[in-house]
C-alpha cells in the first residue's frame, strides 16, 4: 500500500507518499485427475505464485499430509525446483519475482478407494506459512462379465455345463470365477 504523511508548519505543507512492500505469496493445489481407478496413479500440482511485490527467495514446499490409501511415489519438475520424496520436501532455488509463478507435480500410488485429500504447507524467507489441500476420487474397479452363447438355445447339445474365466492383471492371475447356467453365466469382480 501507499503511506501519505503530510507535515505543516502553519504556512507550508510538505506531502511525502512512501510505497509500504509487503511480501505474500499464493498456494495451489491442483488436482489433475479428479477420478481414477484403485491401483493408479493420481497426480496434483503444486504452484507458488509470488502475489506480493517484493522478491521471493528460499521457497519451501511440504506435503504434510495426506489421507490412508494414498502412497507419495515420485514427483516431476524441473530445475530450479529440488524434491526428496523421503522428507517431502521441495526447494526453489531461484528468486521468484512479483506476479511470477513457479510449479510441479506430485504423484501418489492408490491403494484404497473413497475420496483422498492431501494437504501442502508453502513459505519464503520473506512470508510465513501458506497452506493447500485438494480431493481426489480414487473407485474402486468392477469388472462385470457375461457369457453370452451364440448355438440357438444349446439346440445341438454342445454347450459345457460351465465356463471357467481367469481376471488378469499385467498379466498375473487376481481372480476367477465359474460361470454356469445356475448363476445366469455371469460374475461380478469387485475390488
Amino acid at each position: 500500500g501507499v503511506l501519505n504523511n503530510t507535515a505543516t508548519n502553519g504556512y507550508n505543507n510538505a506531502t511525502n507518499n512512501t510505497t509500504v512492500l509487503g511480501p505474500d505469496m499464493k498456494l495451489e493445489k491442483i488436482t489433475l485427475n479428479k477420478t481414477v481407478y484403485l491401483g493408479n496413479v493420481t497426480m496434483f500440482k503444486i504452484r507458488v505464485t509470488n502475489t506480493g511485490n517484493v522478491n521471493l527467495t528460499n521457497i519451501l514446499v511440504e506435503e504434510i499430509d495426506y489421507d490412508e490409501g494414498l502412497v507419495l511415489a515420485d514427483w516431476k519438475g524441473d530445475w530450479p525446483w529440488f524434491g526428496n520424496i523421503n522428507t517431502k520436501k521441495f526447494v526453489y532455488f531461484e528468486t521468484l519475482k512479483p506476479n511470477e509463478s513457479a510449479e510441479f507435480i506430485v504423484i501418489f500410488n492408490t491403494t484404497s478407494s473413497g475420496n483422498k485429500t492431501n494437504y501442502v504447507n508453502a513459505s519464503s524467507k520473506q512470508t510465513g506459512n501458506k497452506s493447500a489441500n485438494n480431493t481426489t476420487e480414487v473407485v474402486p474397479i468392477r469388472v462385470n462379465i457375461t457369457k453370452e452363447w451364440e448355438d440357438k438355445d444349446n439346440q445341438d447339445g454342445v454347450r459345457p455345463e460351465s465356463v471357467t474365466v481367469h481376471l488378469l492383471a499385467d498379466g498375473v492371475e487376481v481372480d476367477k470365477a465359474i460361470l454356469n447356467e445356475s448363476n445366469g453365466w455371469t460374475v461380478l469382480f469387485k475390488d
